[in-house]
């Protein structure tokens, strides 16, 4: 028979050695590590957020392209400036136009102050943003921020944070695209931009292919705030041309020319001279022919005829009178008639043909 002690040496002889094994096995795999996954060979690129991708085809629609494009604005107490497109900058991510002009300097050359304008207006990622240098320019109080940003639609909203010029603190704006609608085929888009800590704001109507049509803000002074504004006149690539326009005699038994240079833009020397007649002539010798408060609706010149559109002052504010009517319509005709394409005028008012003019029927071009 096997005594117990011998069994239990054997025992524990047996569990030793299994002890060691386990701990050299245990030793040998954690001195092995597995092999790590196999990375893709060409792992997929990173897609850039959206706020990184450039919308230049979205945001350049709303800006003309050419150098020499030129803006004239008028606007609140006379004000008014004029500036140029000089050069328009293209990287990858963004576009720069640079832009310059000038303010009119209603101190008669008393004041102090510089003219002298500069603009930029900076395309990136998917804002437009203004950036200008000046003394006089009636428009944002800050000198940089965000014109519009994309979508182009009604209700869209974003925060600006901007810096006061005047005390360098950080002010931020809530603006909003408050409309978006198709004027005389092309977009146009109202944003208003508001101070969160004041009753200060700011409002502007972009147009496609024009830039800024009109601002408002509130001009804060010292005494009282109220609102102050520009628009724009004119715009295009201007040229002066010299033309002559015809005015009332002083006799009143006819129409006499003036000889005016005006500003011309995009060759529209019809429109600009419609225009000028309804501003009323130079001389003291010459007397007004288109009643007061008469407005160009449109103008156009196909096969030879001008289409000359007045809104319905033309009818209404009219002194009357054969001889007063006949001026009124030679004065059209023939100012029109200098220029190339054009040999007769149909007058429209208010869209419509074959009014009266007092005597004068309208219902065919007049030669």
């Amino acid at each position: 028979m096997t005594s117990n002690k011998f069994v239990f040496k054997g025992l524990k002889a047996s569990t030793l050695l299994i002890a060691a094994l386990l701990l050299f096995l245990l030793a040998f795999t954690g001195c092995t590590k597995p092999e790590p996954p196999a990375e893709p060979a060409n792992p997929p690129a990173e897609r850039p957020s959206e706020t990184e991708v450039f919308e230049k085809e979205a945001l350049s629609a709303l800006l003309p392209s050419e150098t020499g494009y030129t803006w004239i604005y008028n606007g609140f107490a006379e004000y008014g400036h004029t500036m140029t497109l000089d050069a328009l900058i293209e990287s990858e991510n963004e576009s720069v136009y640079e832009i310059s002009g000038d303010v009119a300097d209603m101190s008669g050359g008393e004041g102090s102050l510089d003219t002298a304008l500069t603009i930029k207006y900076i395309l990136s990622g998917n804002t437009l943003i203004q950036e200008k240098t000046e003394e006089m320019m009636l428009d944002s109080k800050f000198d940089r921020l965000t014109l519009i940003q994309l979508p182009f639609e009604a209700g869209t909203t974003w925060e600006d944070s901007v810096i006061d010029p005047e005390t360098g603190e950080a002010v931020t704006l809530n603006s909003t695209i408050e409309a978006a609608e198709m004027v005389d085929g092309a977009m146009q888009y109202t944003v208003r931009y508001e101070d969160t800590a004041s009753n200060y704001y700011e409002l502007r109507v972009l147009r496609e292919g024009v830039g800024v049509l009109s601002v408002e803000k509130l001009l804060q002074l010292s005494e009282s705030d109220f609102p102050a504004s520009y628009s724009l006149y004119m715009s295009g690539m201007l040229a002066e041309v010299t033309v002559d326009l015809y005015f009332g005699a002083p006799n009143a038994d006819g129409v006499l020319p003036e000889s005016r240079t005006l500003l011309v833009s995009d060759g529209a020397v019809a429109r600009a001279a419609v225009e000028a007649l309804l501003w009323g002539p130079q001389s003291p010798d010459l007397y007004p022919t288109i009643p007061e408060g008469t407005r160009l609706l449109d103008i156009s010149i196909a096969d030879g005829t001008c289409t000359v559109d007045f809104s319905q002052e033309f009818l209404d504010n009219h002194s009357g009178g054969s001889a007063g009517e006949l001026m009124t319509l030679g004065s059209i005709v023939q100012t029109l008639k200098q220029f190339d394409g054009i040999d007769r005028v149909q007058i429209l008012v208010e869209g419509r043909i074959g009014e009266t003019l007092g005597h004068v029927m309208l219902d065919e071009p007049l030669q």
